[in-house]
């Protein structure tokens, strides 16, 4: 069976028109489809008594959207349909306020969210048949043989127009209240209908300022039950926003008229619809500033100047003041933003957060909200609450003065940690918050951490570009320095072969020896840090006993200490533990720390290797009184391609991947590595910590027989 209720979408284009029959496709209405105006005109003149709305698109060939309207209105029938604008020209206020003044109800601009155009049709369309209902009620005119029945159905009348969620409200010839259910009550600010028909229209109007959807005063007379009462035959459906003038309280509400006339023709009473808008106009506009917001902290990786614009975005609109807070690495609360119209409070704000910073241990509040990740609503602020959350006396005066009325703070969470929190207060403006104003907040919560995280993930992408290039830069170096060498003293071999003395051709070849092998080295290092990124670094761990590998690692660096005059000392165990691990890895593990403390150590210092049980592990501590490490560097020692001192005129060469090495080998062991420098001069200590063996497997002897 068909539905009673039509809605009829006009557009000249085929795909919008499919579109919207995809979006409103509905079982509670009939869509009827136009491609132009002139053909919505004819259908309406046959058809508008069933019309609940229209959509019409402005930009049209021949006759345009508004022109459309205009002729429509010039219907009786389709007098007072409303009509909805879909549009994607240019929001200007010029299209908007004709578009209003020809008759429309909204204005939507494409792209439009689906769900809105959805909710606003379903409206209307509910709209439409209790309008209907209630005409279809007040129509009848009642028997004097039927007076009775109707009497005794009255109770249940009442009880079907309370359950309507549209507010019915009926205004006798003498403009005083008759009737209202239960929602029409509430929408005119009363808590039921006894209260409302105690008081005259215009005592109501006195308590609440109205304003069009352009923000201009409603004037009274223009007010559709007064039109009604006037004779109009211009009545339309009104959006319009209703301020409480004594609480703020601000109500959106479409309002429309319908005269029933007596016998003689005369106005008898007039019937008022009215729907509550209130939500949808603040989801409307939540999700404007969202949209706003998010432009805003996109303009910039820079999150901090993001994040303050984002704040002055929230005052006034959204809150009176508005603060944000970061969590540095080391815990403490650092204030990143401060928020109110009067730049002298801004100022005063950041002094009172310093005297009084976010204490974390705080039962509710800011500290609160970054300790535990979750967010915080007060609707109404008690003097109470003042008092247990002040610090001191003087504490309390102050946040008395500040007159604060509601409040709401959401956590900024980001990589699965509180990285700070945003806060909202309401003073002077008086109004509370709700929870919609709650999801808004968490909404741009979102938003600015996301921003954070991008603007940290550049920067961490800009320092990674940067060590591979000094990377990169210090490869070529390191690689060109031993190849000059080894190129210039081939050279003077081939020219001066049959000239040069023995003792500077033994001086040249061992030179080619030496820097063939540091060669070697660095092309050994990069072929290991390339088997460790792809997972496939050999590791053939045996049970061998730690003493023959120290032996080896000191007989070496015993005689590279010597030629700097650095005093090299090794400190065996006394027991003799059994490990289990590949002697060559851990060969390299202790060469790599023995050479590093020696390379670093002046002539006159001293490096040590000290190896012991320490049950469940053997450790092993290479320690010296070199340059040591400063504090900021420490942190990165075991990074790959980080050193300390990176730049081209550094003393000490090398690529910045022994460490890295160690670290991964280290733990390819089951072990870990640990370093401690008291700063810059003051040495430093590495410890290797391996686990003890535990399990049956070949011994070093047996798997080389």
């Amino acid at each position: 069976m068909k539905p009673p209720v039509q809605v009829v979408a006009v557009d000249d284009r085929p795909q919008n028109l499919i579109a919207l029959e995809a979006i409103l496709d509905s079982p509670n209405f009939e869509l009827v489809l136009m491609n132009s105006g002139q053909k919505a005109l004819e259908y309406m003149k046959k058809s508008a008594e069933s019309v609940a709305v229209i959509l019409l698109d402005v930009q049209m060939p021949g006759m345009d959207g508004f022109q459309t309207l205009k002729s429509l209105r010039q219907i009786p029938a389709a007098s007072d349909t409303p009509v909805i604008f879909l549009t994607a020209i240019d929001a200007s206020d010029a299209h908007v306020d004709l578009a209003y003044k020809v008759g429309a109800v909204d204005f939507l601009f494409k792209p439009f969210q689906p769900s809105i155009l959805s909710s606003k049709v379903g409206y209307f369309v509910q709209f439409y048949n209790s309008r209907k209902q209630v005409e279809a009620l007040q129509a009848e005119r009642i028997t004097a043989a039927a007076a009775e029945t109707l009497c005794q159905s009255r109770d249940q009348l009442n009880i079907i127009l309370d359950g309507v969620t549209d507010g019915i409200v009926v205004m006798g010839r003498n403009q005083r209240f008759i009737y209202a259910n239960e929602a029409g009550a509430q929408l005119s600010g009363f808590a039921n209908l006894e209260e409302l028909l105690r008081f005259p229209i215009q005592e109501i109007l006195n308590r609440v300022d109205i304003f069009s959807e352009d923000g201009k005063a409603f004037l009274e007379e223009n007010l559709p039950s007064q039109r009604a009462f006037a004779g109009s035959d211009k009545l339309r459906e009104e959006m319009m926003l209703l301020v409480d003038k004594k609480t703020g309280l601000k109500t959106w509400t479409l309002v429309s008229a319908k005269p029933v006339f007596d016998k003689n023709g005369e106005i008898e009473m007039v019937i008022n619809f009215l729907r509550d808008f209130t939500e949808v106009k603040r989801s409307q506009d939540h999700q404007q500033f969202l949209a706003r917001a998010a432009l805003t902290l996109s303009s910039s990786l820079d999150y901090r100047t993001t994040i303050s614009k984002v704040a002055d975005l929230v005052v006034p609109k959204i809150a009176d003041w508005c603060t944000v807070q970061m969590v540095s690495e080391d815990g403490n609360v650092d204030e990143l933003a401060v928020a109110h119209v009067d730049p002298d409070k801004v100022s005063w704000a950041r002094e009172f957060n310093i005297k009084y910073p976010p204490d974390l241990n705080q039962p509710i509040g800011l500290g609160n909200v970054i300790r535990t990740g979750k967010s915080e609503l007060i609707s109404l602020i008690s003097d109470e609450m003042l008092v247990q959350g002040a610090r001191d006396q003087e504490h309390l005066k102050i946040l008395r003065t500040l007159g604060l009325v509601s409040y709401l703070a959401v956590p900024l969470l980001g990589r699965g940690r509180t990285i700070g929190a945003i806060s909202f207060f309401r003073a002077d403006s008086g109004r509370q918050f709700t929870k919609s104003d709650l999801k808004l907040a968490e909404s741009i919560a979102t938003r600015a951490t996301l921003a954070i995280e991008n603007s940290n993930l550049y920067r961490e992408s800009q320092k990674i570009n940067q060590v591979k290039d000094e990377f990169l830069a210090t490869l070529s170096h390191e690689l060109r320095t031993p190849l000059n060498i080894i190129q210039g003293h081939s050279e003077l071999l081939l020219m001066e072969i049959d000239r040069l003395p023995d003792s500077e051709m033994v001086t040249s070849i061992q030179a080619i020896d030496r820097n063939a092998k540091l060669q070697t080295q660095i092309i050994a290092d990069l072929l290991d840090v390339s088997s460790i990124i792809t997972g496939k670094m050999s590791y053939e761990p045996v049970l061998i006993d730690p003493k023959r590998v120290l032996r080896n690692i000191a007989e070496t660096s015993l005689k590279v200490a010597s030629a700097k005059g650095v005093h090299f000392q090794i400190e065996e165990p006394n027991d003799s533990p059994i490990i289990a691990a590949d002697p060559t890895r851990l060969h390299q593990i202790l060469w790599n720390l023995v050479s590093n403390a020696i390379k670093f150590t002046t002539s006159g210092g001293r490096v040590s290797l000290k190896a012991y049980q320490e049950h469940p592990y053997f450790i092993f501590e290479v320690s010296d009184t070199g340059l040591g490490i400063t504090p900021e560097f420490l942190p990165h020692v075991f990074d790959r391609f980080r050193q300390e001192d990176s730049s081209r005129t550094r003393k000490f060469g090398g690529l910045g991947l022994g460490l890295s090495i160690v670290r991964n080998l280290v733990e390819l062991h089951g072990g870990k590595v640990f370093v401690e420098s008291a700063g810059k001069n003051q040495g430093s200590q590495f410890r290797v910590q391996l686990p003890l063996a535990k399990i049956q497997m070949p011994t070093l002897d047996s798997e080389r027989h």
